[in-house]
């Protein structure tokens, strides 16, 4: 018999907080051999996998080198299986006055601090469909091999440094 994805869920609720509650027991602040550090790191990333799992919006962001495109997911189609549509960003008016003035003239050209763009992130309904899926290492990838994590936010960053 198949589980459905409500199932599911309530299963990860319980095992998240059997996980919290066996690392705060484990976690005393005592000298830890290798084996128990090693032990302790699985749990919290056993952890922080279900914190994702049990978000209620969910978005998908591809890392493609330095830079960052958001997707939202529209669907949960098994427990390794979404469905994302691509969102609308716009660079923010004072974001762009913000990196226009951080850039700092050098040798040859010069460089931007790219901590001051801003963007305005929507929900696109003309976005291009997606299918990721998750694979061992924890992080999800399309068809084509691109590198998505899944947030409780969307994230765009674009490295103007290059």
């Amino acid at each position: 018999m198949k589980k459905n994805l409500k199932q599911i869920r309530e299963a990860q609720k319980t095992e998240y907080e059997e996980l919290v509650h066996l690392y705060k027991e484990n976690d005393k602040g005592r000298e830890n051999t290798y084996e128990d550090i090693k032990y302790l790191n699985n749990i919290k990333f056993r952890i922080k996998t279900l914190e994702l799992d049990l978000l209620e919006k969910k978005y998908a962001n591809k890392h493609i080198y330095t830079d960052v495109e958001p997707f939202e997911v529209i669907e949960e189609c098994t427990n390794d299986k979404y469905i994302i549509r691509k969102m609308k960003c716009v660079e923010d008016p004072k974001g762009i006055r913000a990196l226009k003035e951080s850039f700092v003239p050098d040798a040859y050209v010069g460089h931007y601090d790219n901590s001051a763009q801003k963007w305005i992130i929507t929900s696109d309904s003309e976005g291009s469909i997606d299918i990721i899926h998750r694979h061992k290492n924890g992080y999800w990838y399309n068809s084509s091999g691109s590198r998505f994590v899944i947030a409780a936010k969307p994230h765009k960053f674009y490295n103007y440094n290059f």
